[in-house]
């Protein structure tokens, strides 16, 4: 995160010092470096639009995914027969949940008939108490419905991986980038040291031509 934070400040200091165009001390290297700043600052902008974006359609594949499977779900009102226990052979539910053991419940079907199965209850429901569940077509209790905020909080999750990983990607870009420009000064100012300094150090009469 700080390394993040350094770098988004000195791209704002870029962006308020004067147009490399306009100021006769920035040497070529550095109007390379203010053009590749201006570069990474588009790129991180897009960056930004292309996680929006994608959020924006993970939520409604989401969506569309998620009244596809409720249409086949219906909430019942199931009679518990059992006190909640462990009994032998898994439940057929969603679980294990803390608080919560197997118990015999049943509800009646669409076509009437009665439906029994093994699932987990709350610790202490007792016997001919009524709990809901969602079953599926085929009667099979399972998972309730997938709710707007969940499907908000997954889309916001995967657009917040997407701008984490681009970027970290444009960091690692920038830092390649920003390694190349820095090694071409230094071997810039090792050519103009050696021409300067045999003036500078008094082994020649004149300054250099």
């Amino acid at each position: 995160m700080t390394g993040l934070l350094g770098w988004s400040s000195r791209w704002l200091r870029l962006l308020r010092a004067p147009s490399p165009g306009r100021n006769a001390l920035y040497r070529p290297v550095d109007r390379a470096r203010h053009r590749l700043t201006l570069l990474l600052l588009g790129l991180l902008a897009l960056a930004v639009a292309a996680s929006v974006a994608t959020a924006a359609v993970v939520l409604r594949s989401a969506h569309a995914e998620a009244q596809a499977a409720a249409a086949h779900l219906r909430p019942v009102a199931a009679v518990v027969l059992s006190a909640p226990e462990a009994p032998p052979g898994p439940a057929v539910s969603p679980g294990p949940v803390p608080g919560h053991g197997r118990a015999q419940v049943s509800w009646t079907a669409l076509s009437g008939r009665p439906v029994t199965a093994l699932v987990f209850v709350a610790i202490g429901t007792q016997p001919g108490a009524t709990i809901g569940l969602w079953v599926n077509d085929a009667d099979v209790p399972t998972h309730a419905p997938r709710t707007d905020a969940e499907l908000r909080i997954g889309a916001f999750t995967v657009g917040v991986g997407v701008m984490i990983g681009l970027s970290l990607f444009l960091a690692a870009l920038h830092m390649v980038a920003a390694h190349h420009l820095q090694h071409h000064a230094e071997a810039l100012w090792e050519a103009e040291w050696e021409r300067v300094e045999p003036w500078w150090s008094g082994r020649t009469p004149g300054p250099p031509g």
